[in-house]
Protein backbone atom coordinates (compact mmCIF):
# COMPACT_ATOMS: atom_id res chain seq x y z
CA UNK A 1 0.00 0.00 0.00
CA UNK A 2 1.51 3.32 -1.01
CA UNK A 3 1.02 6.44 1.04
CA UNK A 4 0.32 9.73 -0.70
CA UNK A 5 0.77 12.79 1.51
CA UNK A 6 -0.76 16.20 0.97
CA UNK A 7 0.63 19.52 2.23
CA UNK A 8 -1.76 19.53 5.19
CA UNK A 9 -0.64 16.06 6.39
CA UNK A 10 2.19 14.83 8.59
CA UNK A 11 4.63 12.52 6.80
CA UNK A 12 6.02 10.85 9.96
CA UNK A 13 2.85 9.18 11.24
CA UNK A 14 3.75 5.68 10.05
CA UNK A 15 6.19 5.15 12.93
CA UNK A 16 3.57 6.17 15.50
CA UNK A 17 0.76 3.96 14.28
CA UNK A 18 0.29 0.69 12.51
CA UNK A 19 -2.10 -0.20 9.74
CA UNK A 20 -5.03 -2.28 10.87
CA UNK A 21 -7.28 -4.05 8.42
CA UNK A 22 -10.40 -6.05 9.15
CA UNK A 23 -14.15 -5.83 8.74
CA UNK A 24 -14.94 -4.97 12.40
CA UNK A 25 -17.05 -1.95 13.31
CA UNK A 26 -14.85 0.94 14.50
CA UNK A 27 -14.89 4.69 15.14
CA UNK A 28 -12.39 7.30 13.96
CA UNK A 29 -11.26 9.21 17.06
CA UNK A 30 -10.76 12.38 15.04
CA UNK A 31 -13.81 12.78 12.79
CA UNK A 32 -16.12 10.55 14.85
CA UNK A 33 -17.35 8.58 11.84
CA UNK A 34 -18.33 5.02 12.70
CA UNK A 35 -17.40 2.52 10.02
CA UNK A 36 -19.78 -0.42 10.38
CA UNK A 37 -19.53 -3.96 9.10
CA UNK A 38 -20.88 -3.96 5.55
CA UNK A 39 -21.22 -6.99 3.31
CA UNK A 40 -20.78 -6.79 -0.45
CA UNK A 41 -22.33 -10.24 -0.70
CA UNK A 42 -22.94 -13.05 1.83
CA UNK A 43 -19.71 -13.86 3.67
CA UNK A 44 -17.77 -11.12 1.84
CA UNK A 45 -17.40 -8.05 4.12
CA UNK A 46 -15.70 -4.79 3.23
CA UNK A 47 -12.22 -4.66 4.75
CA UNK A 48 -11.50 -1.35 6.53
CA UNK A 49 -7.95 0.00 6.42
CA UNK A 50 -7.02 2.46 9.16
CA UNK A 51 -4.30 3.47 11.60
CA UNK A 52 -4.23 2.05 15.11
CA UNK A 53 -2.25 4.07 17.63
CA UNK A 54 -0.26 2.41 20.45
CA UNK A 55 -3.01 3.36 22.94
CA UNK A 56 -5.49 1.30 20.89
CA UNK A 57 -7.46 4.18 19.37
CA UNK A 58 -8.08 4.13 15.62
CA UNK A 59 -8.37 6.77 12.90
CA UNK A 60 -8.73 7.14 9.15
CA UNK A 61 -5.35 7.61 7.42
CA UNK A 62 -6.02 11.19 6.31
CA UNK A 63 -7.67 12.18 9.59
CA UNK A 64 -4.66 11.03 11.63
CA UNK A 65 -2.06 12.56 9.30
CA UNK A 66 -3.91 15.91 9.23
CA UNK A 67 -4.37 15.83 13.02
CA UNK A 68 -0.64 15.22 13.56
CA UNK A 69 0.34 18.03 11.19
CA UNK A 70 -1.86 20.49 13.13
CA UNK A 71 -1.43 19.20 16.71
CA UNK A 72 1.85 17.29 16.78
CA UNK A 73 2.04 13.52 16.88
CA UNK A 74 -0.57 12.82 19.53
CA UNK A 75 -3.70 10.77 20.07
CA UNK A 76 -6.78 13.00 19.90
CA UNK A 77 -8.01 11.44 23.16
CA UNK A 78 -4.86 10.38 25.08
CA UNK A 79 -2.25 12.99 24.15
CA UNK A 80 1.40 12.15 23.36
CA UNK A 81 2.08 8.70 21.94
CA UNK A 82 5.12 6.45 21.67
CA UNK A 83 6.65 5.19 18.47
CA UNK A 84 6.19 1.60 17.40
CA UNK A 85 9.51 -0.07 16.71
CA UNK A 86 9.87 -1.81 13.35
CA UNK A 87 9.46 -5.21 15.02
CA UNK A 88 6.19 -4.13 16.66
CA UNK A 89 4.90 -2.82 13.34
CA UNK A 90 5.84 -6.01 11.56
CA UNK A 91 4.61 -8.51 14.18
CA UNK A 92 1.60 -6.45 15.34
CA UNK A 93 2.77 -6.13 18.96
CA UNK A 94 1.28 -3.60 21.33
CA UNK A 95 3.78 -1.72 23.49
Amino acid sequence: MTQEYHDDECDQCMTYARIRQDSDKWECIICGLVEDTIYLSPNKPIIWFRYEISCGHQAHFRCFRTWCKENGITCARCGPIDEFCEECNHFDHIK
